[in-house]
């Protein structure tokens, strides 16, 4: 029976303690689910927690307990794309610990950003909180400056450009960098130094002025250029090397020299120099460097007389900052040869010098003075001394030269040299001293009308005589022929005026020859009509003060003959048009050129032929006014 009931009261109390454990466990979690999911969530941690991250970091925040997803918003300033993401859910449903925002785009670098998470709360609890988070983002790596000053202007061709950063650099961050004008460049860079090594892959070109672009990008490849200006560097490479000087050079090089000089712009590579260069002919001698732009060769023999020497240096070759000869160099020179004339004043074949003139001869060379006088001589022979100036003779006539006279200068061979090899031919020349100018001061007129060309030449030859009528008066007294122009048949101008002196030439009006003219002259004057004269005719009248009125065409006219009423042929050009010859050049015997008052075109000047061309398709008619 004590047995039976002790066993009763050991039921009893482990039924007590069963239901102790139940009340237990159920208030546990009653307690945790209160805590969860009625208690208001706390910030535990915002990451990360420095004040800088980098520009696509990932921004978390960290709770003690679940929230509800669900009501989860968010806010950025300034704005950047993202994404909220949930982790460490519970129990894979809505509930959550911790929210994260994930940018799909960069951030902006050094900037103040504020991150706002809005409608934070437990499951149970509607009451929401917000949590923000301010930061700011890291400064990305920028160039702080290169190797080469901006606008530096001898920068070698093979050089490299250094570009500093200011930090380490990023992996998503780089610099892009162009160059104008194009070329191939290498870059490169390196983790130690913090720089970018720029080089071109066949070298700046020499001399040519560059400008290097240096701009910021992503390197990530979903996103371009960052919203930065370029940096620009401007540089120019420096020059080709070339040649400052170099001795002998020119002509006339004495065979006696003993070096051959040659002065470089840049400090040269002295064994690439002479790998690359040759002088032809080859006299003997050994190249020596004086210093590293200077080069001498010293010679060993004499150079040849009259030789045409040529220093060459190939192209490529080098200098000692990485320049090279663009083009093949070649420094000629030539050596003395034999004594000739190189100039004479006056020049060959010259004409019109004036009868002061001296003459002159320059020589090539240094000669003896003595052997050179002797060797010249002048026709027609006049006296005359001698002076130098350098390498010119200068002969002075004692008395001036003639007028209208060809003299011929010879210079005989056998002129000593003093450096070179005597003279070996005779030198020529001839020139025409100035002509004799006869010029009556016979005013210009022009004619009137459109045909009346004789009367205004003759005009102007009876002013000059003091008679001073008018183109009506003249042909008032030459008078007009009545004959209509029909067919081949019309006037006769050795009668009177042939034609409507307004018409067309040949057509409704002609002109008038030479004896109506001579009969009207001699109305006031003393004149003579005339044929077949020469030249030295016309210049023998001009000599006596006597203008000539001669028959020629105007432009390109041409033979158009006609027959009078009567039967008489009359020899008619196209273009009949007369002229005052009033002056001459030369002598009466021999006339060069002859001046001429055009009614039409002015005054003119015509050689001799010109004018014989001309006035012969008329006989050499004309009219003489005295």
């Amino acid at each position: 029976m004590w047995r039976l009931k002790a066993i009763k009261r050991k039921e009893v109390n482990l039924k007590v303690v069963f239901s102790a454990i139940i009340l237990f466990l159920l208030l546990a979690v009653f307690i945790v689910g209160f805590y969860y999911l009625v208690l208001p969530p706390k910030l535990v941690q915002a990451t990360p927690n420095s004040e800088q991250i980098d520009l696509k970091g990932r921004i978390e925040f960290t709770f003690n307990k679940p929230i509800d997803r669900n009501r989860i918003t968010y806010e950025i300033s300034p704005s950047v794309r993202g994404q909220i993401d949930f982790g460490s859910p519970l129990y894979q449903t809505h509930l959550t610990k911790s929210i994260s925002f994930n940018p799909e785009e960069y951030f902006q670098p050094n900037t103040k950003y504020s991150l706002r998470i809005k409608n934070v709360g437990s499951f149970y609890n509607k009451k929401s909180r917000e949590y923000s988070l301010d930061f700011q983002t890291k400064n990305i790596p920028e160039i702080q400056g290169f190797s080469i000053k901006n606008e530096q202007a001898d920068l070698p061709p093979n050089a490299n450009i250094e570009a500093f950063l200011d930090q380490p650099k990023l992996n998503f961050i780089d610099y892009n960098f162009s160059i104008e004008p194009k070329c191939d460049l290498m870059v490169s860079y390196d983790e130690i130094s913090r720089k970018y090594l720029i080089s071109a892959s066949n070298g700046f070109a020499q001399g040519q002025k560059y400008t290097l672009r240096a701009q910021q990008i992503f390197n990530s490849g979903d996103q371009g250029t960052l919203n930065k200006e370029p940096l620009v560097l401007n540089f120019s490479a420096k020059n080709a090397p070339g040649i400052r000087s170099y001795s002998p050079s020119g002509s006339n090089v004495f065979v006696e020299s003993d070096t051959i000089l040659i002065n470089f712009s840049d400090e040269m590579n002295k064994g690439d120099v002479l790998n690359n260069i040759k002088i032809l002919p080859n006299p003997k001698g050994i190249w020596e460097w004086t210093d590293s732009k200077t080069l001498k060769y010293k010679l060993n023999e004499k150079l040849q007389y009259e030789t045409a020497y040529n220093i060459k240096i190939n192209k490529g070759t080098k200098d000692n900052s990485g320049g090279f000869l663009a083009d093949d160099t070649n420094l000629p020179f030539y050596t003395i040869g034999r004594v000739k004339v190189s100039a004479v004043s006056p020049k060959n074949n010259s004409t019109g010098i004036n009868t002061n003139a001296t003459i002159q001869i320059s020589f090539n060379q240094a000669v003896d003075h003595s052997s050179a006088q002797s060797s010249f001589s002048i026709t027609p022979q006049i006296t005359g001394g001698y002076t130098w100036q350098g390498e010119k003779l200068i002969f002075t006539p004692n008395t001036a030269l003639a007028k209208n006279i060809f003299y011929k200068i010879t210079i005989a061979s056998g002129i000593k040299s003093i450096h070179g090899l005597d003279s070996s031919q005779n030198f020529e020349s001839r020139f025409e001293t100035e002509i004799t100018s006869t010029i009556l001061d016979v005013s210009q007129d022009y004619q009137d009308k459109p045909l009346s060309c004789e009367a205004a030449s003759l005009k102007m030859a009876l002013r000059y005589k003091g008679v001073d009528v008018s183109e009506n008066d003249i042909m008032n007294i030459i008078g007009y022929d009545p004959t209509l122009h029909s067919g081949n048949t019309w006037g006769n101008p050795y009668n009177a005026f042939v034609g409507d002196i307004n018409g067309r030439q040949n057509t409704t009006g002609y002109g008038v020859y030479w004896d109506p003219i001579a009969k009207a002259a001699n109305q006031w004057r003393s004149a003579k009509a005339f044929s077949g004269w020469t030249a030295q005719d016309l210049a023998r009248e001009i000599n006596n003060g006597n203008p000539i009125m001669t028959w020629g065409i105007y432009g390109s006219g041409y033979y158009d003959p006609w027959y009078t009423p009567d039967g008489v042929k009359i020899d008619a050009w196209k273009g009949e048009h007369a002229r005052t010859v009033i002056g001459f050049k030369g002598t009466v015997e021999n006339p060069t050129e002859f001046i001429l008052n055009d009614p039409y075109g002015g005054k003119l000047t015509w050689s001799t032929s010109k004018l014989l061309s001309d006035w012969g398709k008329f006989n050499y008619s004309g009219v003489v006014v005295y």
